[in-house]
């Protein structure tokens, strides 16, 4: 979906973005920060994401992927394979990594870098970087 590119938007769709970004991870840290202080071992989002990651490869793979996704290192990326194809072949490649983990070990780094590296190049985030106060919508 396209949103027009106005004044009212920027103003409420970038700040909102940011601090609801924050709040997630605000949340996230404060749980896990709760629930390692409780008397029960292994029940922390932490604990539970490794749990899981090594139980399949897919956890660590679409870390990776999201990853590569929002940090790469050109600043205006292009998907190396045009849209909506880059999807598909993320979705495939995820089912080929989800196949090795119920043939194989995988040992949980090794789909993270992979996944970073297929997340930059079939998923790249591009855009602009104006200073934080235009993102905020103040004037600067």
């Amino acid at each position: 979906m396209d949103v027009p590119e106005n004044r009212t938007t920027n103003f409420l769709t970038k700040p909102f973005v940011l601090t609801a970004v924050g709040l997630i991870i605000l949340v996230l840290i404060v749980w896990d920060v709760f629930l390692a202080a409780d008397d029960i071992g292994g029940n922390t989002w932490s604990e539970l994401l490794r749990s899981a990651g090594k139980w399949t490869p897919v956890v660590p793979w679409l870390g990776g992927v999201v990853m590569g996704h929002w940090f790469h290192p050109k600043e205006k990326s292009t998907p190396i394979v045009t849209p909506p194809g880059n999807a598909f072949v993320l979705i495939w490649f995820t089912f080929v990594v989800a196949l090795l983990g119920l043939i194989t070990t995988v040992p949980t780094w090794v789909p993270v870098p992979l996944g970073a590296l297929a997340g930059a190049l079939l998923w790249p985030v591009s855009v602009e970087h104006p200073p934080l106060s235009q993102i905020l919508g103040r004037a600067g």
